[in-house]
């Protein structure tokens, strides 16, 4: 009875084994240092991008709420450098021209600045052929920094933070 004792507690051994390493194979414990849930993400629905030291923070185009092919366009400039830097263009691909009021936007060091609430400035576009929940390319200029190009979401203004 020995023999038969020991290859059952053998037996048991090795299924605790299997189950174990079937659990921490398959609920990604196992994922490593590159798994899904360690890379950043922007908490926002907004697009996020960066030249030289200037940062584009939640890049959003958000749609007349009658309905028309008019809307605003939101973003947040952070200057990450050591000089001042200026937001010299802005064009939204498919949209009428965007007049940045002043011609400029002065962008100092570390210092937020946008588009839309809370900043005066407002970036108001007057055709636009997309619909919300569609992306539209935004090319923003800067003196120093060169040219970014943004796919951004086109929301509706009274699902802004939903994405819709």
């Amino acid at each position: 009875m020995t023999g038969a004792s020991s290859v059952t507690r053998r037996r048991g051994t090795l299924i605790g084994a299997l189950v174990l390493l079937v659990a921490v194979t398959t609920t990604g414990c196992a994922a490593g240092f590159s798994s899904q849930v360690l890379k950043p993400f922007p908490p926002s629905i907004g697009a996020v991008g960066q030249v030289g030291a200037v940062k584009v923070l939640n890049s959003v185009v958000v749609t007349d709420p009658t309905g028309a092919t008019a809307g605003q366009l939101l973003s947040v400039f952070v200057n990450t450098g050591t000089s001042p830097d200026e937001l010299t263009g802005v064009e939204v691909q498919g949209g009428s021209p965007i007049t940045i009021p002043g011609g400029s936007l002065t962008l100092d060091p570390l210092v937020a600045n946008g588009f839309g609430d809370p900043y005066t400035n407002i970036a108001s576009l007057t055709s636009l052929s997309r619909t919300p929940g569609q992306q539209v390319l935004v090319t923003y200029t800067f003196r120093d920094a060169g040219a970014l190009e943004l796919s951004t979401l086109v929301v509706n203004p009274s699902n802004l933070t939903a994405g819709d």
